[in-house]
């Protein structure tokens, strides 16, 4: 005996299509053509419509909507509140036109971790720091030879 199933290549869809899939079967599109159209199985499908709140939640939330939607999780950082705290001393920093260099980001996370007596590990490396970056939408410029960090 045997068997003839080939197995489906694993996917991962970004935000952005799972919220167009939920709103194709919204409209009225049927589950085989879903389940073609994004190469997924139904499980899949079923489990992103459940997750239909909690995506447009966070979409809505993100600081930087671009970035929100070409993410394909909807983790959040190990230390949720110093990251709030951080970036909204980012954002008014980058608000009054101050150069922010990587090593000025490290040392306020550092400040504001020891500030809020926060006792979680969290070593500020570069993968953190480009992390960081990362789920913010910031890139880093170059224009002058200096590091500079900005949103796009």
């Amino acid at each position: 005996m045997s068997c003839d199933s080939t197995k489906r290549k694993q996917k991962v869809l970004s935000i952005q299509q799972k919220l167009e899939m939920i709103k194709k079967s919204e409209a009225g599109r049927s589950m085989r053509t879903l389940m073609d159209e994004y190469e997924v199985g139904s499980s899949t499908i079923y489990d992103i419509k459940k997750q239909k709140k909690d995506l447009e939640s966070f979409t809505n939330t993100s600081e930087s909507s671009v970035k929100a939607m070409s993410r394909k999780n909807l983790r959040k950082p190990k230390l949720d509140k110093l990251d709030q705290v951080l970036y909204e001393w980012f954002s008014l920093k980058w608000s009054e036109g101050v150069a922010i260099s990587g090593p000025m980001i490290k040392a306020k996370a550092k400040d504001f971790k020891m500030r809020m007596n926060l006792t979680e590990e969290c070593i500020f490396s570069e993968g953190w720091l480009t992390h960081f970056k990362h789920c913010h939408g910031s890139r880093q410029l170059d224009g002058s030879g200096e590091k500079k960090i900005s949103r796009q």
